[in-house]
């Protein structure tokens, strides 16, 4: 495996649309307009996993989460974690989320949050999660960034998420 792990630039989105990277990849190209919008005013550090000029994963660094509970500390939210379909297993995952802790670090911080979701299509992230040292931050799940209720009914899609910490070193 020969996977670099770098920065992300704009001319990556164009091998991002043209890759297969199964259902969470964004194959579209309005989300990566607002993320190059969010990295260019500071708001987001978004790094590559490339191998040979193929990319094959990405993720990013939210300064500020919309997760009240990490915006409040002051704690950076992992986010759009993604790795092609076709290369996961190879660790490239938990080279993305070293990568993006170090990001972190050298900015200072003492700790890095992440959100995942909570049904079967989520399980290899859950996994990876908590092999890195990710916790559970203790407040329970949210729906769309919301505390939810006990008793309450939600919808199981992509905004139930489960929100975890990693004290960085």
């Amino acid at each position: 495996m020969a996977v670099s792990i770098r920065p992300f630039l704009a001319r990556d989105i164009e091998k991002i649309l043209a890759t297969d990277g199964g259902p969470a990849w964004k194959r579209w190209p309005e989300p990566w307009h607002d993320i190059v919008r969010q990295r260019d005013e500071g708001l987001r550090t978004v790094l590559i996993a490339a191998d040979d000029g193929e990319v094959t994963g990405y993720g990013s660094l939210i300064w500020q989460s919309r997760y009240a509970r990490f915006r409040d500390a002051d704690v950076p939210e992992i986010s759009d974690l993604v790795i092609a379909q076709s290369r996961r297993g190879e660790r490239i995952g938990a080279l993305l989320l070293q990568a993006l802790e170090a990001e972190a670090i050298r900015a200072g911080k003492a700790v890095v949050g992440i959100g995942v979701g909570l049904y079967a299509d989520y399980g290899a992230a859950q996994r990876l999660y908590v092999s890195q040292g990710y916790v559970p931050d203790g407040h329970g799940i949210t729906y769309d960034y919301a505390d939810i209720a006990p008793g309450a009914s939600v919808l199981l899609d992509d905004d139930l998420i489960l929100w975890m910490l990693k004290r960085l070193e």
